[in-house]
């Protein structure tokens, strides 16, 4: 499978044509009838004019987080990240007080909008790649976790130490997907190589997690996935290492290398 280089599609003119011609999608032109008189104006203009400056920082505030957390979801669909942005913005307003968590379910969003638009087939790789922004996006906003301790764990009886859950790291995630979705994602930034891409081993299983002050990747197998994902669904670890024995997978080696990322930062007793 080949996957060109998206900066200037036919598809993404489209959508910029939508974004530019669709009126009834931007709610800074929604009309406020009978709300405007409520408004008191103490700075000489008129109610409906203060009412639209409030939706225009609305709806900016927003954007800015939308773009700052997908920029590469932004360079492919050009203008029409616009029109994503503000279709976004009124199916999930911001309900919280921190707005670096409002982009949380874009992807969801926007894997339900491509669906029901046939026309834009051509993009159905994109929730996972925004996906992918989002895990990368977290680790700048989060802070850094406590480290494992390893001599209260070597304290641990057996009995209790096989029936132990371990917490994971709040900027670790584990994206799968049937796209080389990482390369994607090189490709549209400035570390990009020109021309063409080909995918490699399918699906791509990629750890995000926090290096330093920016966000770092592990590629993971089939079977290291599955074993992550039960991790962080709070198995035991004498489940996982039941799990683990069907294919002989390495729990030890991976635990270790985990707790090495500071993808597990501690454990908890069953």
């Amino acid at each position: 499978m080949r996957y060109a280089e998206r900066r200037s599609t036919g598809k993404a003119d489209e959508l910029a044509r939508v974004a530019n011609g669709d009126p009834c999608r931007d709610p800074c032109r929604y009309s406020f009838t009978g709300l405007t008189g409520q408004y008191v104006n103490g700075r000489g203009l008129e109610p409906h004019r203060c009412l639209e400056i409030h939706r225009q920082n609305w709806l900016g505030a927003r954007l800015e987080v939308l773009n700052n957390a997908y920029p590469v979801c932004r360079q492919i669909t050009g203008d029409a990240f616009r029109l994503l942005c503000r279709d976004y913005a009124l199916a999930f307003p911001s309900r919280h007080p921190n707005l670096h968590v409002y982009p949380g379910n874009f992807a969801a969003w926007l894997k339900d909008w491509i669906q029901n638009r046939s026309e834009f087939a051509d993009y159905v790789y994109l929730p996972d790649l925004v996906r992918y922004e989002w895990a990368r996006y977290r680790v700048l906003e989060m802070g850094d976790d406590e480290t494992f301790d390893f001599t209260a764990f070597a304290r641990l009886p057996k009995v209790q130490k096989i029936n132990i859950r371990f917490c994971m790291g709040r900027a670790a995630t584990l994206i799968s997907s049937r796209f080389p979705i990482h390369e994607l994602w090189l490709l549209h930034t400035k570390y990009a190589a020109q021309g063409t891409l080909e995918a490699g081993q399918l699906p791509e299983h990629l750890l995000v997690y926090k290096s330093g002050e920016g966000a770092a990747i592990e590629f993971l197998s089939e079977d290291a996935a599955r074993i992550y994902r039960q991790l962080a669904q709070g198995s035991t670890l004498i489940n996982l290492q039941a799990v683990a024995d069907t294919t002989g997978f390495e729990l030890d080696a991976f635990i270790n290398r985990l707790i090495e990322l500071g993808c597990i930062t501690g454990f908890k007793p069953s």
